[in-house]
């Protein structure tokens, strides 16, 4: 720019040179005319128009109206060019603005196609859950209502009773799939690690696949658990109780879909990790679904097989999540028409100790534990299921006090000093279990304190922990968990019963 200013001066200079150049040559001419008799006007006129000084007047007159000239352009060039670069700018702001909102566009177009798959699943999960569930209902509601004939044989009414059980134990699993698939999503499932005896886990997961009523009526079939590892190698550190519900959904899938030939289980060790493996011979799985078994709210049919099979399509997308959660992985091989096998890892992390950490359980039908003397008080709002509780510690002798809210409880705790056991609902009118488990705890810390409750989430263990309470059991009670329990807080040592 000062280039252009400086060349615009020199063009100016020049113009100056050429004026006083052209002005000194008329000064001359005149000076050389003859003389002319002018009127003393005219003198005037005359010697003012050839004055050195008017000339030099004008010419600087001239060279500022040049000069302002000049930096006008100058002013209007810079102004053409800021205009210039101006609408560049906004040229490449448009295109960037126009390339974020086309990828907007597409992620929009990508969510609302997402929110459609979703609705569809969502259908599709609401449409199995409520066939998975009525079913049940209408064989518990209906061998419930013809329990009412009092010509029933007592052998008959077992067989009822059997089945009202069992089709309880499957609402049940249904509704903890559910509630695993919400705490996954949620973030708020944890792990638990602790010892865990692998071993006698995989035994009672044998023992509870060969009882159920699908294995027992398929004489066709045959179940095999391979144990590779002696009791003082097979105790490791991990979660239990999620270990056990996957190894469980893969071995209730291989029951579903093998009507004959076998179901084969185990485990080795491999280095640093534990490789589980669950072998049937059933229908297989097409190569192009392989990678489809592990999705939610998935059903897959085989092409040469169009049996229509119960369950909600969570069981394995649940396993493989909890899986990862535990630090390994979940794979399956399979081949259509000969079978499938399910592998899955976790790290190998051994305990030298004696304690296994994983008991054995059983139904203690004939309520072996000798409660006689102690003093349970149970804080139970529901009758109901007070009655149960009252039931199962029926031959054990041991004194019940049944109040309905936490206020009575707090009450009963202050008169009765000999309480050996609280068995607290949290859920209570007035004053809450927590509440009440809190009061009680500063009045007689020596007294052991076990929640009995429907909140079933790992937060709520923790909750009814810090609130003061020693124990918890889940609703619905699960008799051997229960037994095991009281008989841990009143005898002093856990009672395994195999």
């Amino acid at each position: 720019m000062m280039i252009k200013l400086l060349k615009h001066l020199f063009l100016l200079i020049f113009i100056n040179l050429f004026l006083i150049t052209v002005y000194g040559n008329v000064f001359s001419y005149k000076t050389l005319q003859p003389k002319i008799s002018l009127s003393s006007a005219e003198v005037s006129i005359a010697n003012t128009v050839s004055s050195p000084l008017f000339l030099l007047t004008i010419l600087f007159i001239l060279s500022i109206f040049i000069a302002v000239l000049a930096i006008f352009h100058f002013r209007a060039k810079n102004r053409i060019k800021k205009y210039e670069d101006e609408n560049k700018s906004l040229s490449q702001s448009k295109k960037h603005f126009e390339a974020i909102l086309s990828a907007r566009n597409y992620e929009l177009k990508s969510a609302l196609r997402k929110l459609e798959d979703g609705k569809q699943l969502s259908s599709m999960f609401l449409n199995n859950l409520t066939h998975e569930v009525r079913t049940p209902l209408n064989v518990i509601l209906g061998f419930s209502k013809l329990l009412y004939d009092e010509n029933l044989s007592l052998e008959v009414r077992q067989n009822y009773l059997d089945i009202i059980n069992k089709k309880g134990y499957n609402l049940l699993h249904l509704i903890n799939d559910i509630l695993t698939t919400s705490q996954i999503d949620s973030g708020e499932l944890e792990i638990n690690r602790t010892s865990c005896n692998i071993n006698k886990l995989l035994s009672d997961l044998y023992k509870s696949l060969s009882n159920d009523e699908r294995a027992k009526k398929n004489a066709a079939l045959s179940i095999n658990f391979v144990q590779s590892q002696s009791d003082s190698r097979s105790i490791v550190i991990t979660d239990p109780i999620r270990l056990e519900q996957v190894l469980w959904n893969l071995l209730d899938n291989a029951l579903k879909f093998t009507e004959m030939g076998s179901i084969e289980f185990g485990y080795r060790i491999d280095g640093t990790q534990i490789v589980f493996f669950v072998t049937d011979t059933g229908i297989g799985i097409e190569k192009e679904n392989i990678d489809k078994v592990f999705e939610r709210f998935c059903k897959i049919v085989a092409n040469n097989n169009p049996t229509l099979y119960s369950g909600t399509g969570l069981g394995l997308s649940i396993a493989k999540e909890l899986v990862g959660l535990l630090d390994g992985k979940v794979w399956v091989e399979s081949e259509p028409g000969k079978g499938t096998s399910f592998y899955l890892t976790i790290p190998y992390i051994p305990v030298k100790s004696n304690f296994t950490g994983h008991f054995s359980k059983s139904f203690l039908a004939n309520n072996s534990l000798n409660l006689k003397g102690k003093i349970i008080l149970v804080v139970e709002d529901d009758f109901i299921s007070y009655q149960l509780i009252e039931t199962l510690l029926e031959k054990s002798e041991a004194k019940l006090i049944h109040v309905k809210n936490g206020e009575d409880a707090v009450e009963v705790a202050k008169l009765t000093a000999n309480l050996d056991l609280i068995l607290m609902d949290m859920q209570l009118p007035f004053l809450s279990g927590y509440e009440a488990s809190a009061q009680i705890k500063a009045i007689m810390p020596h007294v052991p304190i076990v929640a009995q409750t429907a909140h079933a989430m790992n937060d709520d263990k923790v909750r009814c922990l810090e609130a003061g309470c020693d124990g918890y059991i889940p609703k619905p009670i699960d008799p051997d968990e229960f037994m095991l329990t009281i008989g841990r807080f009143l005898l002093g040592e856990p009672i395994v019963k195999s």
